[in-house]
């Protein structure tokens, strides 16, 4: 068992700020898993720098001892890190949860977790660069509500018995919607993800992100972020501004002030990325 319920106590409180856990536990889970879900998308990084900080010959998909490691000292990491850990946190707790296949563009290179509480099964989207700030009911008939998190708005649409689309757009004059991905609500085993995964950490063309220096996290609900050599933060309309990074060595600073958990790794991964 990688965490009992004593460490993830200590992990939600000490690591996600989130006080009183044992009595939010026993008086509404449904309102804490709202709290844990938001303070992940505040503390814990969704970024490709340590994919790029190895040499694309040698990148292979993590083992459990470096996703607890890198959730716990606030690295965070692509989808399959993030959402593993969660469902291994939430697990922990006493939440019924599991994971789901998912496709964003190439077949099955996303992870998904669902979480259960009091029969309604609730998407559970932490690891990645589009905020999903809350657990969302899957409990709809044909589309959900629709959501505004941050600089984007999303719904979900049953598109078959068993089958879920995700569709959003920008929160900017003239924005389109736009597939975003689809998953099936079928359960899966984490043993089940080490095909897909193996390959989206070792071909490029699985995931953009062997190519692109990522990382993302949503303060207060609002994005800071850095998208190549550029570095990205929500205003107060909830447009998502754009600041292009001049150097490296700007780069670089820009990730120790706004993820300083990513310093060393940043270093690394700029080596990769620049050879790319």
């Amino acid at each position: 068992m990688p965490m009992d319920q004593v460490e993830s106590i200590s992990f939600v409180t000490n690591n996600l700020c989130i006080p009183d856990v044992q009595r939010k536990l026993n008086e509404s889970k449904y309102e804490l898993l709202c709290e844990i879900v938001r303070a992940f998308h505040e503390k814990i990084p969704f970024q490709s720098l340590t994919l790029l900080s190895v040499p694309l010959p040698k990148r292979r998909k993590p083992i459990l001892d470096e996703i607890l490691s890198d959730i716990q000292s606030f690295k965070g990491g692509l989808c399959y890190t993030i959402n593993t850990f969660s469902k291994l946190l939430l697990e922990a707790l006493g939440y019924n949860v599991f994971h789901v296949l998912s496709t964003v563009k190439f077949p099955d290179n996303h992870m998904i977790t669902i979480a259960c509480i009091n029969g309604v099964k609730y998407l559970v989207e932490n690891g990645c660069g589009y905020p999903t700030l809350q657990p969302i009911p899957l409990d709809f008939k044909d589309e959900s509500l629709v959501y505004e998190n941050s600089f984007i708005k999303f719904k979900l649409v049953w598109v078959s018995e068993d089958v879920i689309e995700r569709r959003q757009t920008f929160l900017t004059p003239n924005s389109t919607w736009q597939f975003f991905y689809s998953f099936s609500m079928r359960p899966r085993e984490l043993h089940e993800f080490d095909g897909p995964m193996i390959v989206a950490y070792t071909d490029p063309n699985a995931i953009p992100f062997h190519v692109s220096f990522r990382a993302m996290k949503f303060c207060n609900g609002k994005a800071i972020g850095i998208r190549d050599m550029t570095f990205l933060e929500e205003g107060d309309n909830h447009i998502l501004h754009e600041f292009p990074i001049s150097s490296e060595a700007e780069l670089l600073d820009t990730v120790k002030k706004h993820f300083p958990a990513l310093e060393d790794t940043a270093r690394k991964a700029l080596t990769n990325w620049n050879s790319s």
